[in-house]
């Protein structure tokens, strides 16, 4: 959704009695009905038209969210619109549809390794690059950011329980120690001016943030071991190792806790949920369907008996928008300059 984790909440926000909000659950969605690649001849979409297998990849948390919540917080899961298509997946990829509720397919796995790789890196080279952050800074970061970051680490992984400040002290080390010149022989003088050039020729150098991000992924590829599922082929696991995930979670969590975390970036985050909230009030509201685009508008009058339903419609239409046509939509709504008329929806 527009304005990432901020969008994600003000949308499950407006959706707690229909169904909630989820960025998983939505992908699923997206990509089996959504989608306008393939249709029925009464206009039933179907996606993109992908095979059971392929769409297990996608399913990446096997429980359904429930249709009505009082609680606020995102839940992981799958929409009840989908429960149906799960219980087929289930059945087409493992023959078994009343497999465990622990299904989760390799392709799946692989996907989530890679998403963790992709975010524990790229955000970090994302933060060098803006100036968030340097191997400097996260070097000599204060005990109470270490002390959080291990917190959020233990609390999502288990088995890195005891994991304290000066783990996490330790890992950064370990992730930057070939960044930084440690040459023998240096006066204590000389060898910090070494190590602050060597941060800010990563951080400043996109060849050099390239050339270590690259490093870090190959090193973080090579740390990824299978676990053969010899009953079913199909949900074998694969996962990072106990090195490897740890520096993963550390670099992952340093970089929310940061950066993402930021008064900077909150600021914009906190109006960001003020749009998507705005459009999503202005589009359920008396007679906001006519301002949705045609094919839109024409899945909503479909639904007009069935509330639920329309609340999801108006979900999925703000849910594919990027920020910028998000702030733009809600200017034309709310802003006392807005766009030209003539402009498309």
């Amino acid at each position: 959704p527009p304005f990432g984790h901020n969008g994600e909440q003000a949308l499950d926000d407006k959706m707690l009695k229909y169904g909630g909000f989820e960025g998983n659950a939505q992908t699923l969605r997206i990509i089996s009905k959504l989608e306008k690649k393939s249709a029925s001849p009464s206009g039933e979409r179907f996606g993109l038209n992908l095979s059971y297998r392929t769409l297990a990849s996608a399913l990446k948390y096997d429980q359904k969210i429930p249709l009505i919540r009082e609680e606020r917080g995102i839940k992981k899961g799958y929409y009840h619109t989908e429960a149906g298509l799960v219980e087929d997946i289930k059945r087409h990829v493992t023959g078994n549809p009343e497999l465990a509720t622990k299904f989760k397919s390799i392709e799946c796995s692989i996907m989530d390794v890679a998403d963790d790789i992709a975010y524990s890196t790229y955000d970090l080279d994302d933060s060098f690059k803006a100036g968030f952050l340097s191997p400097a800074d996260m070097l000599v970061s204060s005990e109470k950011l270490l002390s959080k970051i291990a917190s959020k680490v233990a609390k999502n992984e288990p088995e890195f329980q005891g994991i304290d400040d000066s783990i996490v002290a330790r890992t950064l080390l370990n992730i930057f120690d070939k960044t930084i010149d440690a040459r023998e022989g240096l006066s204590p003088i000389r060898a910090f001016q070494s190590s602050m050039r060597s941060s800010q020729k990563l951080t400043q150098d996109g060849y050099n943030r390239t050339l270590f991000t690259s490093e870090l992924v190959g090193e973080f590829v090579n740390g990824v071991s299978v676990e053969l599922n010899d009953d079913n082929p199909s949900l074998s696991r694969v996962y990072l190792n106990d090195d490897t995930r740890l520096k993963v979670e550390v670099l992952k969590n340093y970089t929310f806790q940061a950066t993402i975390q930021s008064t900077k970036l909150k600021i914009t985050e906190f109006r960001g949920y003020e749009i998507v909230q705005g459009i999503f009030d202005a589009l359920s509201g008396d007679k906001g369907n006519l301002i949705l685009p045609e094919d839109v508008k024409l899945i909503h009058e479909k639904h007009q008996d069935n509330q639920t339903a329309i609340m999801r419609t108006v979900c999925d239409f703000i849910a594919g928008m990027t920020d910028r046509y998000a702030i733009e939509f809600y200017g034309r709504l709310k802003s006392n300059t807005p766009q030209t008329i003539f402009k498309p929806i």
